[in-house]
């Protein structure tokens, strides 16, 4: 009998905000077809995919948003091998839920699981699409960025509460900013970097901001990467528009248009080199890291989503 293994995040926001018990939840739900695991933190994570891997399940389920599936799935990717994983169901419980949304997945986890589980009681096989994943420092996600998209989720942290008003708000400041003062502020401090592209270099080094993708959708209505589903590419976005630039070109980013400028280039490629003049930080699906000034960004294995 296939089988669900299932891994929640309680930290992600509609988990931790739920009157429910959603533990429990899917355990009714899923029945004999489900074995549900809560993870305390993200160093449990590997312990309990080995056992999920030892107990032969045929699907893995991740219970969060894209923070969450981008820590899983560099889990399972590392245990099970490129190549080799399960196919992935998204159970969407999180603040940002971009892999699920390009999926046009419908309903939170808790139907995700009731429309898998009532398949698989008639014998039917759960229908799956491809992704391609994208692969830095050993970790894989799919959606990357630094500079403006970067530091635009750093000020959004910075607050009490992540979410849409959250997001907003920053937005509405920064438009603010831009009008008063063309610099742009923090946001668009621009990265003096050498960025190659399938051994290409970028023709100008002042970076306002870079997003890289093997998803369409970016949240907040953005779906500027219409060639991110790609054969064993990820679409890049790499802009050194200054910040009234950019936010005359905001509409077109936003529908994924071309945007024609000397300073922004946007390409599908397998490989993505920077070297920085300083330290910088980097996103992937959400999740912050830092790095010393040298990233190298490639694409990686393709993994298989559940689509359902």
């Amino acid at each position: 009998m296939e089988r669900i293994g299932i891994i929640i995040n309680p930290n992600a926001k509609r988990i931790r905000r739920s009157k429910k018990n959603l533990p429990e939840l899917f355990r009714k739900i899923g029945g004999d077809f489900t074995t549900v695991i809560e993870t305390r933190s993200m160093d449990d994570i590997p312990s309990a995919l080995t056992d999920l891997r030892n107990e032969g399940c045929s699907y893995i389920g991740i219970c969060g948003g894209d923070g969450t599936i981008h820590q899983v799935l560099s889990s399972v990717i590392t245990i099970w091998g490129e190549g080799k994983t399960p196919p992935i169901l998204i159970l969407p419980c999180g603040t940002m839920n971009n892999v699920a949304r390009t999926l046009n997945m419908r309903g939170k986890g808790p139907a995700v699981l009731r429309r898998s589980v009532k398949l698989l009681n008639k014998g039917i096989p759960l229908q799956t699409d491809q992704r391609y994943t994208i692969k830095i420092n050993g970790r894989y996600c799919f959606l990357f960025g630094l500079g403006f998209t970067s530091n635009f989720l750093d000020a959004v942290y910075s607050g009490a509460e992540k979410g849409n008003l959250q997001n907003f708000k920053i937005i509405l400041s920064t438009i603010a900013g831009i009008l008063k003062d063309q610099d742009g502020g923090p946001l668009f401090k621009p990265l003096v970097s050498d960025v190659k592209q399938d051994n290409q270099s970028i023709p100008f080094k002042n970076i306002t901001g870079i997003l890289a993708g093997t998803v369409e959708h970016i949240g907040m209505g953005f779906s500027p990467m219409p060639k991110a589903v790609g054969e064993g590419t990820f679409q890049s976005i790499v802009s050194g528009m200054k910040p009234r630039q950019f936010l005359r070109n905001l509409p077109r980013l936003r529908k994924g248009r071309r945007i024609s400028h000397p300073c922004h280039v946007d390409a599908c490629v397998h490989k993505m080199t920077i070297r920085a003049d300083e330290k910088f930080r980097y996103t992937m699906d959400g999740d912050m890291y830092s790095c010393d000034g040298s990233l190298e960004v490639s694409i990686g294995p393709a993994v298989t989503l559940v689509k359902i």
